[in-house]
């Protein structure tokens, strides 16, 4: 259910803050138009993502008037003309948080009524389209005019490997596990350690224990964690 309210740009100033961290001017169309549509209830979720990871939040851009979207070639029904998506970057340059993170903390927290997109180009744009509509569909996008791949998930079974390698998720679960007190390395590779520390939180959470991080497993370590 969506909570939708337009605002006339004439009337309401750029600057007024609709959330502790958002203000309207960095919400609304970036053609500069008079008018802006917001849904204040997803809106409440970029906030409340805000305030997990403790970096600045970058709409980009949220609303879009019909001429602009037009003019970037977005869709004709694009969620973005009524205020229901936004696409979000979390932080920048070194303190940026890897989308990936991003699409499965949205997952694990909020599942979404509507979608989650995203967005990794080889150009170096990546962002996390999230929307509320009520579709309940996932995708990632690799390149610009390609078709979007849709996914079940964005979050993985991760157990242990052999093979010395780095992976986004294995860094953001030994992250989490650091964040609730468990000693691991985060170095990316999903060793004995790890495996360990996966066992003993399965346990003390009473979730099935294999081991296995998947997303009972983190979604429960995003909720103890509570900030990254």
């Amino acid at each position: 259910m969506a909570n939708i309210r337009t605002f006339d740009l004439t009337v309401t100033q750029r600057g007024t803050k609709l959330t502790p961290n958002f203000t309207l001017g960095e919400l609304c169309c970036p053609c500069g138009c008079k008018s802006a549509k917001i849904d204040l209830d997803m809106l409440g979720i970029a906030q409340a993502a805000r305030d997990y990871f403790g970096r600045p939040v970058y709409a980009n851009p949220w609303y879009r008037c019909e001429p602009y979207n037009k003019s970037i070639g977005g869709a004709d029904n694009s969620n973005h003309l009524t205020g229901r998506a936004g696409d979000l970057d979390i932080g920048a340059g070194n303190q940026q948080i890897d989308p990936l993170i991003v699409a499965m903390f949205f997952e694990c927290m909020y599942g979404l009524p509507g979608g989650i997109g995203l967005y990794i180009y080889p150009d170096g744009r990546s962002w996390v389209h999230v929307d509320n509509t009520g579709v309940g569909r996932y995708w990632r996008s690799t390149r610009p005019g390609v078709p979007y791949t849709y996914v079940d998930t964005f979050v993985p079974n991760l157990r242990r490997t052999l093979l010395r390698t780095d992976r986004v998720e294995v860094r953001c679960l030994q992250h989490l596990l650091a964040r609730c007190g468990y000693t691991v390395s985060e170095d990316g590779w999903f060793g004995a350690q790890t495996k360990a520390a996966v066992i003993i939180f399965q346990k003390q959470q009473k979730l099935t224990v294999d081991g296995v991080a998947g997303k009972k497993t983190f979604t429960r370590l995003f909720q103890l964690a509570k900030t990254w």
